[in-house]
């Protein structure tokens, strides 16, 4: 099966979210307008296979609501249940003046920014 979309990353160190068929996407992913966009991208990850394979969508990446995704976990100590840190993060800078989800309808990709 392929997957809904799919993780780029650029030239630039950003990352590519490129969505494989825009119908389909529109027909599976209807309500996702409806929640959250930060729970929207980790349902779009996990569906895709790549929450547990090293990929996450962060909910608190510090002092702002973007919308986000790591690769990496780092761990301070062995018993956290959740990484303190990530090698990799990129978020949607745009995210208080449009949304990615409807990028990824119209356009079928959106660019997240990687962050320094």
């Amino acid at each position: 099966m392929k997957r809904m979309i799919e993780l780029i990353i650029t030239a630039e160190d950003n990352l590519k979210i490129v969505v494989n068929n825009r119908r389909e996407f529109a027909i599976e992913y209807p309500e996702l307008s409806m929640k959250d966009e930060r729970c929207s991208l980790s349902d779009l990850l996990d569906d895709s296979g790549y929450i547990g394979n090293d990929w996450y969508a962060p909910i608190d990446i510090g002092l702002t609501e973007a919308p986000a995704i790591s690769s990496g976990a780092l761990y301070n100590d062995d018993e956290s249940e959740a990484p303190d840190d990530y090698e990799k993060l990129w978020y949607y800078a745009d995210y208080n003046v449009t949304s990615y989800l409807v990028k990824l309808l119209k356009e079928g990709q959106v660019i997240f920014t990687k962050h320094s």
